[in-house]
């Protein structure tokens, strides 16, 4: 079977747009939790009130179209995930212009898309008024309709909403398509807004961190949020060879399960993760290449635990030719929810072409962990053949992502 590549890329964080703001932000190991701007927050019923969030643009430039878009509050969510997909098309020289367009698909994930139009659209029914349809516009298979109807692209369209691992796999589920035959190029990748109603709800789950969250350390005491986007374009080892073109890095192996334990809460033992581990090192080429996992690692006490042990007993049994890294970019980001694992995996493709080990920020003293592990709270330069990228989401939904060096 053919391996696909990354062509290009493209990212939204908290530390900017483009690739260049989240490389710096991942060498110099700093964050900032910032106020956040939603509304109600005021309510002393947030007792957090920070977070890594985009702020709310009033105007987006868009090189795709070469215009700037003026936005209101309920639009911007929705325009910031299309101009980051598109973002990557201008990057990769608009590649989808050398395919037919029913060969070109879309790819997108999410958790909750951008749903401040939906809330408007109910804070207004609620109050007696008559609601604006114009607000159910952004809901998020729209968003990936924009996407495809920007390009011109005529092939699958598809909205992955598998909670936190969305992102991982619609590049996951995205390069699948080309390995079957079904498309010639994908643009692939996830999105989310800072939204009062993750804000909320992680709140009433008392799941945020009033320090900034801690992943991996024993005083951890849950997550910080974050939103952006990110997105990548897929092709096959023989489209690029015929265009002449070099990957950014190669998709080696995907998996994706269902852990069957519990909504919200991951098996304590990682089983599932483990699983989708060893999966992926069963279809990478050289799997002892193995340098850097980049860990779901949100800071609660539950998920790191978990994955914790799980990555441990796949690097015990792997025997890699070194130590493996362990980061969570989350310590850096927030947690994106749907867009997470698809930030994660263009922190991956940088981290390689660096040759940068990100650092998990906020760690002090690291959970017990297996003697093939390495965890750090400061960034150190180290050549990296192989990434795994992890994703856990709501509903046990899990997934992982095997990234490999061009030259490998």
């Amino acid at each position: 079977m053919q391996r696909v590549g990354i062509t290009s890329l493209s990212v939204w964080t908290n530390f900017g747009r483009g690739e260049r703001p989240l490389l710096e932000g991942m060498k110099s190991g700093q964050r900032s939790l910032e106020p956040v701007q939603l509304p109600y927050i005021d309510d002393p019923w947030f007792k957090m009130k920070r977070g890594m969030q985009l702020p709310p643009p009033s105007t987006i430039e868009c090189r795709f179209e070469d215009r700037t878009v003026t936005l209101d509050p309920f639009e911007w969510p929705a325009e910031i995930a299309v101009r980051t997909a598109l973002d990557a098309i201008v990057e990769s020289g608009r590649a989808h212009e050398a395919y037919a367009p029913h060969r070109v698909a879309i790819c997108s994930g999410t958790s909750h898309g951008s749903n401040h139009g939906l809330l408007e659209h109910l804070r207004q029914e609620s109050q007696g008024q008559t609601p604006d349809p114009a607000l159910l516009l952004d809901l998020p298979a729209m968003v990936a309709a924009r996407m495809s109807e920007a390009l011109g692209a005529q092939g699958p369209c598809v909205t992955y909403n598998t909670a936190c691992s969305a992102g991982i796999n619609a590049i996951g589920q995205g390069a699948r398509l080309i390995e079957s035959g079904r498309a010639d190029l994908v643009l692939a990748g996830g999105h989310d807004s800072f939204s009062l109603l993750s804000f909320a709800g992680f709140t009433s789950l008392k799941a945020l961190d009033p320090g900034g969250t801690r992943p991996f350390d024993t005083r951890r005491d849950g997550l910080s949020l974050g939103d952006g986007a990110a997105y990548v374009v897929l092709e096959s080892e023989e489209s690029l060879s015929r265009r002449g073109v070099q990957p950014r890095a190669w998709v080696e192996g995907y998996a994706y399960l269902g852990e069957a334990y519990h909504p919200t809460a991951p098996d304590p033992e990682g089983l599932g993760v483990e699983s989708s581990m060893r999966t992926v090192l069963g279809q990478v080429r050289e799997p002892k290449r193995l340098a850097l996992i980049s860990a779901h690692g949100t800071g609660t006490p539950a998920n790191d635990g978990a994955e914790l042990r799980a990555m441990s007993r796949v690097v015990d049994a792997l025997e890699p030719s070194e130590v493996v890294d362990v980061f969570s970019l989350k310590s850096q980001t927030g947690h994106a929810l749907g867009a997470a694992g698809s930030i994660q995996s263009v922190a991956a493709v940088l981290s390689m072409e660096h040759g940068l080990v990100p650092a998990t920020v906020g760690l002090q003293t690291p959970e017990e962990h297996g003697p093939g592990l390495r965890l750090g709270a400061s960034p150190r330069e180290r050549e990296i053949p192989l990434c795994i990228c992890n994703g856990l989401g709501f509903g046990g939904s899990v997934a992982s992502l095997g990234l490999a060096h061009p030259s490998s």
